[in-house]
């Protein structure tokens, strides 16, 4: 786990849940491994998956009210939706899921929030 990267994802999460529509999209890509990104919508987090089996994410989905696994595509991306949740635990779900999918500890993460309305 990546306590720095945690604290860096978590207000952009926030900022997220706190716009008053529901297009607000943070999008988080991991410097160095190719492919590893994340996205934080309201109720969703889309990240990339370079799996052909998915793993067992109960313990993630324990993390998160209400959550599931709405889509999985083998070597592509996984998208869990959830209640809400506060910005801290769903930061941690970005991480857990990095660690889990692409095997990272310490790593460096970019972050850009973005309106999906244009």
């Amino acid at each position: 786990m990546s306590a720095f990267e945690i604290a860096k994802i978590t207000p952009m999460v926030r900022e997220v849940f706190e716009s008053a529509g529901d297009a607000w999209c943070a999008t988080f890509e991991v410097a160095g491994t190719q492919g590893a990104w994340a996205q934080v919508m309201k109720g969703t987090l889309n990240v990339s998956c370079p799996l052909s089996t998915l793993p067992d994410l109960r313990e993630l989905l324990g993390t998160l009210p209400k959550s599931g696994v709405e889509s999985w595509e083998p070597n592509t991306s996984v998208i869990v939706t959830f209640a809400s949740a506060p910005p801290q635990a769903v930061a941690t779900a970005v991480d857990w899921l990095f660690a889990k999918f692409y095997g990272l500890g310490e790593y460096s993460v970019s972050c850009r929030l973005e309106n999906l309305d244009g």
